[in-house]
């Protein structure tokens, strides 16, 4: 009998799911994801704009000066390295002749020697009539020939050790020499810039650099100080970088960052534009390109955007917004087209 009343309690339920089914009867459906988000109302202005570019500091081409040897030598010692501030006469480094070098010099003491022997033999003649004047003046030409070659090994440093100073004050640009190189004459050995003429140089997207022109104001900052300072543009190249695809403009950079290959970010005001003014949080970008939202009735709507002046608080932008709909600012990643949103109540401050 018991088998049988629980039997019955199964039809019982089955049915009544049956009934139930055949009645329309749904599951409830889940919620409409909502996102919370914060809000600044839709307004227009102007803001500056600016071309911003980063680079780093160095020194211009024309400024720097090649340092080598006209002779055969070793290297001896080193005293710079590169990136280190030099003053007017400072050794930047020390070299012995080489063994060929020695032996030129010594021809040329040789040749003087002979010259002079020459010299005096030919007066002698020309005093006692043995000679003409013509031999006279062969034989002096001769001389201040071996002399002048002579003196130009030594000022080479021919013959025996010498160093190189530094001919003002500057910077160490490069290094290639080493201890106990055998350079060749003529060989590079270091670059030298002067202290107060380096610059920095940074990369300007092709488009941007049409706008910018020599001497026009710059704001020059250092990445690593955060010091900023007022300098000009000094020159803008008319072609690409080969390794960055940028326009190289060289800016005046004065005292923001003394150390060569300091980064640095130059700022150059090109005019004003007058459009939405908007977070720079709100504004962001898909595959589409620039966008944001605004609130509507509780649903976010997507508003393609252009941005003309960006910064890192507020963008210019321009875009069909509508001005009685506030932008979407903190959240607006998590939103896409339609989805619902709810405005973040704001934090109420404890009283003292």
């Amino acid at each position: 009998m018991k088998r049988i009343r629980f039997h019955s309690r199964l039809v019982l339920l089955v049915g009544m799911a049956l009934t139930a089914a055949a009645c329309g009867a749904k599951p409830a459906a889940p919620a409409d994801p909502s996102v919370l988000v914060t809000v600044r109302p839709a307004r227009q202005g102007v803001l500056p704009l600016t071309v911003e570019a980063f680079g780093t500091v160095g020194a211009p081409a024309t400024a720097v000066r090649a340092i080598s040897l006209q002779q055969a030598a070793v290297v001896t010692s080193l005293n710079v390295a590169p990136g280190a501030a030099v003053r007017a006469g400072q050794t930047l480094l020390t070299y012995a002749a080489a063994p060929e070098a020695r032996a030129a010099a010594a021809q040329a003491q040789a040749a003087v020697d002979l010259a002079k022997a020459q010299q005096a033999h030919t007066a002698d003649n020309f005093a006692h009539q043995l000679a003409t004047r013509d031999d006279v003046a062969r034989a002096d030409a001769a001389l201040q020939t071996a002399q002048a070659g002579l003196s130009a090994l030594r000022q080479q440093g021919a013959g025996g050790s010498g160093a190189i100073v530094a001919p003002f004050d500057g910077v160490v640009i490069s290094v290639t020499a080493a201890t106990g190189d055998r350079p060749q004459p003529g060989t590079v050995l270091l670059t030298l810039a002067p202290g107060a003429g380096l610059v920095a140089t940074v990369g300007v997207e092709p488009d941007a650099a049409r706008q910018v022109h020599v001497g026009d104001a710059v704001a020059v900052q250092s990445l690593s100080s955060g010091a900023s300072q007022s300098g000009r543009v000094l020159r803008v190249d008319n072609a690409l970088n080969p390794a960055s695809r940028m326009i190289d403009v060289d800016v005046s950079a004065p005292g923001v960052a003394p150390i060569v290959g300091e980064a640095v970010k130059a700022s150059v005001p090109i005019g004003q534009a007058q459009g939405w003014i908007v977070p720079h949080a709100a504004v962001l970008n898909d595959e589409k390109g620039d966008y944001l939202f605004q609130l509507a009735g509780g649903k976010a709507v997507r508003i393609p955007v252009q941005v003309r002046a960006p910064s890192s608080t507020d963008d210019l932008v321009e875009g069909a917004l509508n001005p009685s709909r506030p932008v979407i600012v903190d959240g607006a990643f998590q939103l896409t087209d339609g989805m619902s949103a709810r405005i973040q109540a704001p934090t109420r401050q404890a009283r003292p």
